[in-house]
């Protein structure tokens, strides 16, 4: 069939979804689609791949806008640190409910930092996005944010707890407190911030909410 095709040991780019990736076997059953066996697919150039989703069969779907993974691993730096043995994900703009693309950073003080966000597609006018985030020297936050279009304007409505590290830096049983100085720290409290944003306008007067 035109456009169609069955490739072993191949490699491939997608310029409008920014991905590339390769495949022990790579079919294309439709000119709009790719199954991958035993496939990796990223969005980080070949001299800089912070990140890689490998899987056992990765499906690639142009006319709905998603991929699908099935026993998927994410490695970072070549380092496995996610396995899922299903998940869906973004190769477009597409407003979808789904993962989008995790994003990694590190520095000195928190060390690596991940963040793997979950779109929910609510309406139209509405949507909300989830995300676990792991700070490997400071422990797990989860990220929440709903934003909302309507006569007065937009508005967004965002929220973010973690976990009290106080105590994290004694936890390989070698603290650099002394043991009274240990008992006089404060109770352990978690951490939260709440977030309200909106720009528009409210009986014809410009308003600004931060």
């Amino acid at each position: 069939k035109q456009g169609t095709g069955h490739f072993e040991g191949s490699e491939f780019v997608l310029h409008r979804s920014a991905l590339r990736g390769s495949a022990r076997i790579l079919q294309r059953p439709t000119a709009n689609s790719l199954v991958m066996e035993q496939g990796m697919v990223t969005q980080c150039s070949p001299d800089n791949e912070t990140w890689l989703f490998e899987a056992d069969t990765i499906e690639l779907d142009r006319n709905s806008g998603l991929g699908t993974a099935r026993g998927a691993k994410l490695k970072i730096k070549g380092t496995p640190v996610l396995y899922t043995p299903y998940i869906t994900f973004p190769i477009d703009d597409r407003r979808t409910t789904g993962f989008l693309w995790p994003v990694f950073g590190s520095s000195g003080d928190s060390g690596l930092d991940i963040t793997t966000p979950y779109y929910i597609n609510i309406a139209a006018n509405t949507d909300a996005t989830l995300a676990p985030r792991l700070v490997s020297d400071r422990g797990l936050m989860l990220e929440a944010e709903l934003r909302h279009l309507n006569r007065f304007g937009h508005w967004l409505f965002g929220g973010a707890s973690i976990r009290d590290d106080l105590y994290r830096e004694f936890a390989d049983g070698t603290p650099s407190l002394s043991p009274q100085e240990l008992r006089d720290l404060p109770p352990r409290e978690d951490r939260w911030l709440g977030r309200l944003e909106q720009t528009g306008s409210i009986g014809g007067i410009s308003t600004r909410i931060d």
